[in-house]
């Protein structure tokens, strides 16, 4: 995902986000998926892209999960707050998350 958003490829940023975001719900970080989820579908809207079913499909699996644990509030507000992040703002949570999961 690096690499894409250093290149200013939007399309590849907004695809490692999605998956950072399925990750996370993956691991049980439910508003760090959402934070995810939100940035990723607000890069695809900016560009009036839509992302490929199998895409979709995965994300709404892993979505589904935190929409029965959290609550309307919160995963409201989680997405919001994601969609609301600058793109590198996102990248940068994003890549977080992905350190820390290295033991």
């Amino acid at each position: 995902m690096r690499t894409h958003a250093e290149l200013k490829d939007r399309w590849g940023t907004a695809l490692g986000l999605e998956a950072a975001s399925c990750l996370a719900a993956a691991r049980g970080e439910f508003e760090r998926a959402l934070h995810l989820h939100g940035a990723a579908s607000a890069l695809a809207k900016s560009m009036r892209a839509a992302f490929p079913g199998i895409v979709q499909s995965m994300v709404q699996q892993a979505m589904a999960t935190a929409q029965q644990v959290l609550a309307e509030p919160v995963r409201a507000r989680a997405l919001a707050e994601g969609q609301a992040m600058s793109l590198e703002q996102a990248v940068a949570y994003a890549l977080e998350g992905q350190a820390a999961a290295i033991p």
